[in-house]
């Protein structure tokens, strides 16, 4: 006689689990700080935009590269004055680029900046990378106060070049720069009294 089969039942499957989706809430904005202010660029071109001279030459003397521009170096300095930047002392202050044209004494670029806002006891500028730059001027006439040694200064704590002399409102600041470099947005930092304000505008990038 055949062995009879026992019947078969359908295995028994899992109960399906629906997943559990957790409430979302809205995502906490950490709140920035504001390390510069914004000035409203007068003219030239926009930041990252390199205008296209009749001429360009590269960097005429290795001597000329001024090394790079370090900003703040807190770690190794302590403010003699103070940073005011957000509050309405240094709303006041705005350090446009007015100018980027090639140079009519060399086939640089001439990079111009005019102060608005009020006097100042000194300016510490940045820019990007290994820059060549010569021909210092200033509309006051008074050229040998720019300082082309990149240092830091002790009053702000501010690495780079410094013009170490007072300027009144709507003096302007000229250098001439080599290698036809792209403008970005650096930091001036603009001294007055114990106080010291950083202002944003458009500084050369350089390899």
């Amino acid at each position: 006689q055949p062995p009879t089969s026992e019947p078969t039942s359908p295995p028994t499957l899992p109960p399906t689990l629906t997943p559990t989706v957790p409430p979302t809430s809205e995502p906490t904005s950490v709140p920035t700080s504001k390390p510069t202010l914004k000035a409203t660029f007068n003219a030239g071109p926009e930041p990252g935009e390199t205008p296209s001279p009749t001429s360009v030459c590269p960097c005429k003397d290795s001597s000329l590269k001024k090394g790079t521009t370090d900003g703040f170096r807190n770690d190794t300095c302590n403010f003699l004055s103070n940073d005011r930047t957000d509050d309405s002392f240094c709303s006041k202050y705005s350090f446009d680029k007015i100018d980027y044209k090639t140079s009519e004494t060399s086939c640089g670029m001439d990079l111009t900046y005019e102060l608005v806002g009020g006097s100042i006891s000194h300016l510490i500028l940045s820019w990007e990378g290994n820059c060549c730059i010569d021909s210092f001027n200033t509309s006051s006439g008074n050229n040998a106060m720019w300082n082309d040694l990149v240092n830091e200064d002790p009053t702000t704590c501010f690495h780079g070049l410094k013009y170490d002399g007072s300027a009144t409102n709507k003096q302007t600041f000229t250098y001439t720069v080599y290698d036809n470099p792209e403008l970005v947005t650096g930091t001036v930092v603009l001294k007055q009294a114990n106080s010291f304000c950083r202002i944003q505008t458009l500084v050369p990038k350089c390899s």
